[in-house]
Formats: C-alpha cells, structure tokens, sequence
C-alpha cells in the first residue's frame, strides 16, 4: 500500500487499529515463546507506513506530531506493547536527530535509514544510571574546543 501524505489522524488510528488486529495478533503469542524479533511484522509496519509515522515529510516521514503518533500508537499497544515497542522504538532512536542533528546529520542518519527500511539503536554509556532514559544527567555544556559533562570532554 502506497503511503498517502494527507492522511487525517481518524484514518491513520483505523491503519493502526487494522494492522494491529490482522497482522500482529495472530503472531504475538509465538514471538513471545520465541523471543523472536518480529523481522516480517516490521517490514509489513514499514510498508504501511507505520514506523515512519511520526517524523517530519520533509525526513521521510509522514508528518504525524508526537501527540497524534501517541494517540494512534495506542491502537498496536491494545494488541501487544512488548512488539509495539520493539517496532516503535526502532526508529525512536532517531529522534533526537530529528531535534538537535544538523541537516547533514538528518539526511546521513534519519532520510537514509527511513527510506532503506533500516534499524536506528539508542546507545547509553552512564553507568550509574541504568537503562533509564529519563534518568540522564543534565546536557552538556560548552568548555573551551568541547563539551563538559560530568567531567568528561565529549
């Protein structure tokens, strides 16, 4: 299915609600005794347009803000939030590109990876606070040639 561009967010919620009902639960309960990635679930979710959801047009994307890709995200949730997340947080890990990246870095990192369908990763080096995203030290601050945080030079 080719992805519209003006989708209104009535018709995205019944794309999630549709492809949550016909394409992820009937598979749900084997990933889980797999602990299986969902390879093909999120080839079919990239196809409709699904992963892309929530980044900007001009990215790749198609555009849905945060507060609309929340409400509709609900609809894959209500099925199975273990591979909602797993689907959805792929590209999450893009999102502070999309925020702060410089347009060299959006094209290199976000446009290329939306378009060929690739997997983004979000990497946390602080030891002490655990996988916790909301739990990161304060951003880093300027300091002569470089960036200060917690006394090492990023």
């Amino acid at each position: 299915m080719a992805v519209e561009e003006s989708r209104s967010r009535s018709e995205w919620q019944r794309t999630f609600r549709t492809f949550a009902d016909e394409v992820m639960a009937p598979h749900v309960r084997r990933c889980d005794e797999e602990r299986a990635f969902p390879t093909a679930i999120h080839e079919k979710a990239a196809a409709e347009g699904i992963l892309n959801a929530a980044f900007p047009e001009e990215l790749g994307g198609a555009g849905l803000s945060y507060t609309e890709f929340g409400q509709v995200i609900g609809e894959l949730s209500a099925v199975c939030p273990g591979m909602t997340w797993t689907l959805v947080f792929n590209r999450g890990a893009l999102h502070p590109v999309v925020a702060a990246g410089t347009p060299e870095q959006k094209e290199l990192f976000v446009t290329r990876l939306l378009k060929d369908n690739g997997y983004a990763a979000l990497g946390r080096t602080e030891p002490d606070k655990r996988a916790h995203p909301l739990a990161a030290p304060p951003p880093a601050v300027r300091a002569g040639a470089g960036l200060v945080q917690k006394g090492c030079v990023l």
